[in-house]
Formats: C-alpha cells, sequence, structure tokens
C-alpha cells in the first residue's frame, strides 16, 4: 500500500544519504594525501564517485514519482548534489596543485626576460620542456582512466592555466628585441611543438584498439574525438599557439588578420594586439597608422 511504499522510499532515500556520507568522507579521511597528490588515485575516485552517483540518479528516476509523494525529492537531489561536488572538488584540487608544480618551473622573477642571451635561453628552453614531460606523464595516467571529456576537462584546466601564465609573462616585457623575436617562438614551440599528441598517446577506457596498420586511423581518430574538446577546456593553448605565429608576422599582415576576424576568434582583444605591435615593431608614423586602422575596427 501507499503507506508501505512511503516507509520503504524513505529507507531507500535514508540509505542514499548514509552512502553518500561515507563515500564522501571515509575516502577523503583515510587518503587525503593521496588524493592530493597521486594522479591514478584521484581519477579512480572521481570514476567510483560517477558511478554510484549516476546508479543512484538511475533510481532516483525509476522512483519519481513515489519519491516525490513522500516529499523526500528535495533530500534526494541535495544527496546527488553533494556526491557531484564531490567527485570533482578532489579532481580540481589536484589539478590546482599540479598547475602551481607546473608553473614555479617557469616563475622565476623576469624569466622570460633576456632569452636573447644564451644562458637565459638555455634556462627557458629546459624548464618549458620539463613542463612538457611532466604533463605528459600526468597525460599517460588520465586518459588511460577517463572518458575523453572528463580527461580533456582536467588535463585541458592544466594545460590552460600553465598556459595562461606563459602569455601573461611574456606579453608583460617592456619591450622585445629582434633576436628574442626569434628565440621566443622557438622557446614556446619546446611545450607545444608537437600540439596535443604527446597527451594524446594512451588509449582511452572504451576506445577501440587497432594492428599497426591501424595507428594512423586511430591517431586521425583521436584528433578528431579531442580537438575540439580541448579548444572547449583549454582555450590558452590555441591562443599562446597563436602568439608563435604572430612573432613571424609582418606588420601589415597582423594588421590583415585583424580585419578579416581571425584575432577575434583565438581570443586576442585589440588592446592586446596593439600591445603585442608596441612591443615588437619600431615606432613611428607607419606603426601608429597600422595601430589606428586596428582600433578603428576595435
Amino acid at each position: 500500500g501507499s503507506c508501505e511504499n512511503a516507509m520503504l522510499t524513505r529507507k531507500f532515500v535514508e540509505m542514499v544519504s548514509d552512502i553518500a556520507m561515507l563515500w564522501i568522507h571515509l575516502p577523503a579521511a583515510l587518503y587525503k594525501q593521496e588524493l592530493q597528490s597521486v594522479a591514478h588515485r584521484v581519477m579512480i575516485y572521481f570514476n567510483d564517485t560517477t558511478y554510484i552517483l549516476g546508479s543512484i540518479t538511475r533510481l532516483a528516476c525509476q522512483w519519481q514519482e513515489v519519491i516525490q509523494k513522500c516529499g523526500m525529492m528535495p533530500r534526494m537531489a541535495q544527496e546527488i548534489d553533494n556526491l557531484s561536488k564531490a567527485a570533482f572538488s578532489h579532481s580540481y584540487a589536484q589539478v590546482r596543485e599540479r598547475t602551481m608544480q607546473l608553473q614555479s618551473l617557469v616563475s622565476a622573477n623576469k624569466f622570460f626576460r633576456n632569452t636573447h642571451k644564451p644562458n637565459q635561453e638555455a634556462k627557458v628552453r629546459a624548464a618549458l620542456a620539463e613542463v612538457r614531460t611532466q604533463v605528459e606523464k600526468v597525460a599517460n595516467i588520465w586518459k588511460s582512466l577517463l572518458a575523453p571529456q572528463c580527461f580533456a576537462r582536467f588535463l585541458g584546466a592544466i594545460l590552460d592555466n600553465v598556459c595562461t601564465y606563459i602569455y601573461a609573462e611574456i606579453m608583460s616585457l617592456k619591450d622585445i628585441s629582434v633576436r628574442e623575436t626569434e628565440v621566443l617562438p622557438t622557446l614556446i614551440l619546446e611545450l607545444m611543438g608537437e600540439g596535443l599528441a604527446p597527451f594524446l598517446s594512451r588509449g582511452s577506457p572504451g576506445q577501440p584498439k587497432g594492428g599497426p596498420s591501424a595507428a594512423d586511423e586511430e591517431e586521425d581518430a583521436s584528433k578528431q574525438v579531442f580537438e575540439p574538446l580541448f579548444s572547449k577546456f583549454a582555450p590558452n593553448w590555441t591562443k599562446l599557439r597563436e602568439l608563435v605565429d604572430l612573432f613571424s608576422m609582418r606588420l601589415q599582415q597582423i594588421v590583415d588578420r585583424w580585419e578579416d576576424g581571425h584575432w577575434r576568434a583565438k581570443g586576442f582583444t585589440s588592446d592586446e594586439v596593439i600591445h603585442f605591435i608596441s612591443l615588437v615593431f619600431e615606432d613611428g608614423d607607419y606603426r601608429t597608422e597600422k595601430i589606428n586602422r586596428i582600433l578603428q575596427q576595435a
């Protein structure tokens, strides 16, 4: 009868609440250090939490009418929300920790200045190569555990934050010499010269595996899946890559690409493009004319 259904429903929701409380708090208490620092541990927890969340959500949908009649839907929704927050909170905490570690490799005072000097160039090149290596290590672990959307979300957050930092550091320079316009792009390419490929070498869960003859097809399929995802979750990866092209362009080319909408589409503002021009090109009537053209379409 309805009374029995109401009692069962309350017991079910209470059971869900108990499971959620244990799952949220017990691993955090027992494995706090591992969840903060061990790459595979945090994503296994994310996957397990997501699985539990999905199972509870499906049951809630099946019992929706009864749960609503018993007035238990708000509590059910709250427990589902708590589990969802737990799944992401530990993952993003590790994203933040790893981002800070990577930024520390390139965060010395005025790190990107004087790269025209061989010693400083070598120092920056080695640091960016180490950043790439560290990201590859994390990517190889996470990609083997996570669905493509989640992998791109978490690794993309790391790449986006690191690229934002590097971009800001370069754009904060007071001026860029002719030699630095040659060196800085090659330094950026230490990190991103091979594109996303080094971060996509491992298979994802559910990804079909073929023999050696299928390697090219798998690589193409991987690009089709991941490039749009990383464009969404790591827009500043693309922006930093575009900065490489900016260094090799003539002033007129830069203005033309502004007028055809290219720089806007890649996330650049008129102020950023003008600032770059001011850093790289010598002051004079010609530069002023081109800057004014950009300002007219800002």
